[in-house]
């Protein structure tokens, strides 16, 4: 029998098993209502005769000597991957983290790179598979991603978080204070725990969501939808706006002159680039309230990769019997640069006030400018204090 299988393994295996087409497993999987699903991962118990001198390593949480069978299957329950061997004792996780589906998953060298478009988003191929496998950019947990994320990071650290083991209530307090001006106190009362167990949860969670979810739900839009929006507020060849804004603080103690802005009240910096709906594409926060917005321009990363030109598209828009290049659009606080635009100053010709207002129509149109750039800001009545993230 042994010589039997191999020689089938060996002669007709590579003839007579095919994976699907990849466009017909993710469209069956779109009908079920997981539109980027590349297959499901689960693992089963196939009952054994226990092992002599091992039979502990072979019981199984359902009381049975077993190995374990980990398998991906299509939307239609036909396997696409399996891997067989493991002691019924073993966990999940580990099974997964030693097979070779993994180690391709990881490489990615088994699911092809496409992303599907979803609404105004693209959302890369993943597989999904219940919670007890890791949290991972291609492999989706079909429950709270949020709440999978939190669980995911906490995993592993040496010390206890405030309320380890409930991701749902600690999301439910981050969530909660993002969306109110409410102090950590006031939010504790609601969630009956201490202001400074909703400090530590808030953190751990934002820290979560970064960590985990930042790089699957944010994305930026086509570039070359972004310049013909703005091409229909009059300016054909921008790229984005820029402009900044001030978050009120409590003033650090010792420093508090440096954070003390022109408007009067202490406050940190917040620089945007947002495009013609005012929606983010960049931001950049931290430096004090006096700093110029020159000044925190020349140290943000936007600025780098503006002066690199590995930010905006190199490419040239007709504009007449000339051409002009991407560019983003700011006010005359900016320094003017062959990928920045601001407004002329000064004694003006007529010439330079068309151009004028051309330049600054898209700006007052969309909300996403000026001083409603972080609407956010203006509810924060009480005042946020600095702290290390």
């Amino acid at each position: 029998m042994a010589k039997v299988v191999r020689a089938i393994n060996a002669l007709l295996l590579h003839r007579l098993v095919r994976l699907g087409d990849p466009d017909a497993t993710i469209a069956g999987f779109a009908t079920l209502g997981f539109p980027n699903c590349f297959g499901a991962l689960d693992g089963t118990h196939i009952p054994i005769h226990a092992p002599v001198h091992s039979g502990g390593r072979y019981l199984n949480r359902k009381g049975y000597h077993s190995v374990v069978l980990q398998a991906l299957v299509d939307s239609r329950g036909r396997f696409r991957d399996i891997y067989v061997g493991w002691p019924g004792s073993t966990h999940d996780p580990r099974v997964f983290r030693n097979s070779g589906l993994c180690r391709q998953l990881e490489a990615g060298t088994y699911i092809p790179q496409w992303e599907i478009p979803l609404g105004d988003t693209t959302m890369p191929l993943c597989i999904i598979a219940d919670a007890a496998y890791p949290l991972r950019p291609w492999l989706m947990h079909p429950g709270d991603m949020m709440e999978n994320a939190v669980a995911e990071t906490s995993q592993g650290r040496d010390q206890k978080t405030p309320l380890t083991g409930r991701p749902g209530k600690r999301v439910g307090i981050t969530v909660w204070k993002l969306a109110t001006p409410d102090s950590y106190r006031s939010v504790g009362q609601q969630f009956g725990v201490g202001k400074a167990t909703v400090g530590a949860v808030f953190m751990e969670v934002v820290r979560a969501i970064n960590a985990m979810l930042l790089h699957r739900l944010v994305r930026l839009g086509d570039p070359h939808a972004t310049v013909a929006a703005f091409a229909t507020l009059g300016f054909p060849n921008c790229f984005g706006a820029l402009d900044g804004t001030h978050i009120p603080i409590r003033a650090p103690h010792h420093s508090g002159g440096r954070y003390l802005n022109r408007k009067g009240y202490h406050s940190v910096v917040l620089q945007a680039l947002v495009d013609s709906r005012g929606r983010f594409q960049d931001i950049y926060v931290g430096w004090p309230g006096r700093t110029h917005d020159a000044r925190v321009f020349r140290n943000s990363g936007l600025c780098r990769r503006l002066e690199a030109g590995t930010y905006i598209p190199q490419r040239e828009i007709p504009l007449g019997d000339t051409t002009m290049p991407f560019c983003v659009i700011a006010d005359a606080a900016y320094p003017l640069r062959p990928w920045l635009m601001h407004a002329y100053t000064g004694h003006l010709s007529a010439s330079q006030e068309r151009f004028n207002e051309r330049l600054n129509q898209p700006k007052a149109i969309f909300p996403g400018s000026s001083n409603t750039l972080l609407a956010p800001a203006s509810v924060a009545t009480c005042s946020l204090s600095l702290m290390s993230v």
